[in-house]
């Protein structure tokens, strides 16, 4: 395949429905802001997917508050790619098979300590180096894609970070923010 498939849609689709799809199997509901769509079944809760964070803090919204299209409700979580991919060389054994490499990027917020703690150790659990990540052809079928079965993405150098606000008085609800950066590299 051609790596003009390989996109910054196709990628940070891919991994936002890969991280939707892992915390479904973890029984959560998913709800897509952008597109306004909930999908799974909610036996922890309901997990907001966004495109990226507000930049003022007020628009993150605690539950019970219902949704509306300019807050976003907590918990949630933002997928970026850094750019799109680019080429690099590798030396050493396997190098002729190395392509490209890019990074991820997932933020959140989540409600409280105990949310915070369990949703970084998700994240580390599911993004762990080896990890295969499926890419599917979003631009070309956004409602149906289909797998690249041809591009193979390996996540590597995987790091979260948590971050508290240490002032238990403080009101905010971006109190308790995680983000998490990993490598993805490209083989053919």
């Amino acid at each position: 395949m051609a790596d003009t498939q390989l996109t910054t849609t196709n990628l940070t689709t891919s991994a936002a429905t890969f991280l939707a799809n892992r915390f479904t199997q973890a029984g959560w509901e998913i709800y897509w802001q952008m597109s306004d769509i909930v999908s799974g079944t909610a036996t922890n809760g309901s997990v907001t997917i966004v495109a990226e964070f507000p930049a003022e803090p007020a628009m993150l919204v605690l539950p019970p508050k219902t949704r509306t299209s300019s807050e976003v409700l907590l918990p949630a979580f933002s997928i970026q790619i850094s750019a799109e991919p680019i080429e690099i060389e590798r030396a050493g054994l396997g190098e002729e098979i190395f392509l490209q490499q890019a990074q991820l990027f997932v933020d959140g917020y989540a409600v409280d300590l105990a949310q915070h703690m369990a949703f970084a150790t998700m994240l580390r659990n599911w993004f762990k180096d080896g990890t295969v990540l499926p890419i599917y052809d979003f631009e070309d079928s956004p409602g149906n894609p289909s797998l690249l079965e041809d591009e193979v993405v390996i996540m590597e150098n995987r790091s979260v970070i948590r971050l508290i606000d240490v002032d238990p008085n403080t009101p905010r609800q971006d109190r308790y923010y995680l983000s998490m950066e990993v490598d993805l590299v490209f083989y053919d």
